[in-house]
């Protein structure tokens, strides 16, 4: 399979795992066993963890198959792309003119180290 598709596999579950995982843990404190329970009981949460659990392996693939100094910050500087574009959406996090300027910077480079192979 192309490494593309691996790298939008991780992107997507990474995203949204994370996403459910704030979703669920908003607002709740965690300060007894109880509490936690509670979490673990939440669909959401379990969601979030298992997609989670599936980009750390999609992860692992990336990692076996290209140089570090290569997929790395290909992955992350996407990752950071997607999950402040999907906050801002679902979670209704602020999108300001800063993070907007770094996301240009991220998004040049990314393709200056695309491209460089």
């Amino acid at each position: 399979m192309n490494i593309i598709l691996y790298i939008l596999g991780y992107l997507l579950c990474s995203t949204i795992g994370l996403i459910l995982l704030k979703i669920s843990i908003n607002g709740s404190i965690l300060k007894s066993p109880s509490s936690f329970i509670d979490l673990l009981a939440n669909y959401r949460f379990g969601l979030g963890f298992i997609l989670y659990v599936t980009s750390f392996i999609l992860w692992l693939f990336l990692l076996s198959r290209k140089d570090l100094s290569y997929i790395y910050p290909i992955v992350i500087g996407l990752s950071y792309l997607s999950i402040m574009c999907v906050s801002a959406i679902v979670l209704k996090e602020s999108f300001t003119v800063g993070k907007a300027f770094g996301a240009t910077l991220i998004g040049l480079g990314l393709i200056v180290i695309f491209f460089q192979k």
